[in-house]
């Protein structure tokens, strides 16, 4: 293994002699938890990285190591000295900090820490200059007890001077932060229902699996990957959408494969809370399936898009002892939705019975039939359920009349109602165009409907 080190050192020398001119620091940095940090787990270790110069440094030349606040050399009295000599297979010690030179022929002394700068100093020794492509390993710490606490990323800053002249600089990273935790929803794993549009209680076929639909989320603990490791403690995963409806959206419906504690909160919100345990039960196995079920197709369910919310909770400790910390993993991220297998189109205001004559043209572009339903309110915050009013034909024009409309929502010849309509239609949104229209004396009045976006008015 020596010989293979002493080897690489060599052919960085080489490499090095064409870069740039700069010292070079290498290493492999230090993997921190942001959640463990945040909880005031820190790392303490041995620092070790290595160093390619790329000028000459004669003999009595000194070099500043530099360290972050991120680093701390004070709290386990890191200290340094003079170096043990002679060097042993290019190994010397020099109280806490150790060098390996390779095959090199040149050695340090006088190591010294300073606890106020946060720095590590040392000289080229007398007689055994340094020469330009020379590289060497430096070890802080003793891996077992007297080491360096990393508090956070770190990078250590070279320079070194001859006397009162500079002679070069570089930097390198000794420790970074990584997340250690993440929730996401799995890449085409939203819910993706697609609501038959008459009953409303079934997935139109070959677009779920029986009566029911699925949000595939995607754990992660790096808890193996990094060096200071915080707890999962608790995650609550908050799902919005329209559940409106008390008995189609309870929580009963909702289930999650690892057994996450399932809440209705209110007509938008449903919950998914964690312990400890189902969090790492999930990190383990990558995911967590949460299933939608509509049995028997009991109830109607509504149209509506989905969004999931993290918030994740953590310890120091295991059982919720310890230092707490919290984050949020993701915000209103897209979780799908469940669409009505028709093309849906609202005209926000029909007079019936003030003498207008409401009308509504219908443009069926494509080749089938298209049934029409309509739904809707009214002024008076009464509720219109959804009836079949119309089919036009493919290829062709119909028209809903107003007295189409007062038949099919059952409206009194007296009755004067101003109408919100959701029209459903059973044909591509694409492929079907509706113009509401009522008349004034000679006159012909416009409605505009969703149908019409703002940037398609000219």
């Amino acid at each position: 293994m020596k010989k293979v080190f002493k080897a690489s050192i060599l052919a960085a020398s080489v490499a090095f002699a064409f870069a740039a001119n700069a010292a070079s620091i290498s290493s492999t940095p230090a993997q921190l938890s942001k959640e463990g940090l945040a909880v005031d787990l820190v790392h303490e270790a041995q620092v070790t990285f290595d160093v390619v110069v790329t000028k000459d440094h004669a003999a009595t030349s000194v070099i500043t190591l530099t360290f972050p606040d991120t680093v701390d050399f004070e709290t386990n009295a890191l200290a340094g000295g003079a170096c043990v000599l002679p060097v042993v297979n290019g190994q010397f010690t020099c109280g806490d900090v150790s060098f390996d030179v390779g095959a090199g022929n040149f050695t340090f002394d006088d190591v010294a820490f300073d606890y106020d700068d946060n720095t590590i100093t040392f000289k080229v020794n007398i007689g055994n200059a340094l020469s330009a492509n020379s590289a060497f390993r430096i070890n802080i710490g003793d891996g077992a007890g007297v080491d360096p606490i990393l508090t956070g990323a770190s990078n250590v800053a070279y320079s070194s001077v001859f006397g009162a002249t500079a002679i070069e600089t570089g930097s390198g990273t000794i420790a970074e932060e990584v997340q250690q935790f993440a929730v996401s929803v799995a890449t085409d794993g939203e819910l993706n229902g697609v609501i038959e549009r008459a009953v409303r209680k079934t997935w139109v076929s070959g677009s779920e699996t029986a009566d029911t639909d699925t949000l595939t989320l995607d754990f992660v603990d790096a808890a193996a990957d990094v060096s200071n490791p915080a707890f999962a403690d608790g995650t609550v995963i908050t799902l919005k959408g329209d559940f409106s409806d008390a008995v189609t959206h309870a929580a009963a419906r909702w289930t999650s494969a690892e057994g996450a504690t399932v809440a209705r909160v209110d007509a938008t919100t449903i919950t998914f809370t964690y312990t400890e345990a189902q969090f790492a039960s999930a990190a383990a196995a990558g995911e967590d399936v949460i299933t939608f079920t509509n049995p028997a197709n009991a109830n109607v369910m509504e149209a509506t898009t989905f969004t999931a919310s993290v918030a994740h909770d953590f310890n120091s400790l295991t059982a919720g002892a310890g230092v707490a910390g919290d984050e949020v993993l993701a915000t209103n991220a897209d979780a799908g939705e469940w669409t009505l297998d028709a093309a849906v189109i609202n005209v926000p205001y029909l007079p019936i019975n003030y003498g207008l004559s409401s009308n509504i043209e219908v443009a069926n572009h494509g080749s089938t039939d298209a049934e029409i339903m309509a739904e809707g309110f009214d002024q008076n915050g009464k509720v219109y359920d959804a009836v079949v009013v119309k089919t036009v034909a493919g290829e062709t024009m119909g028209k809903i009349s107003e007295n189409d409309l007062k038949t099919a929502f059952g409206i009194g010849a007296d009755e004067k109602v101003k109408l919100n309509v959701t029209f459903v239609i059973d044909q591509d949104a694409d492929k079907v165009t509706l113009v509401p229209y009522y008349k004034e004396g000679e006159s012909r009045i416009n409605v505009m409907s969703d149908q019409y976006k703002a940037d398609d008015i000219r």
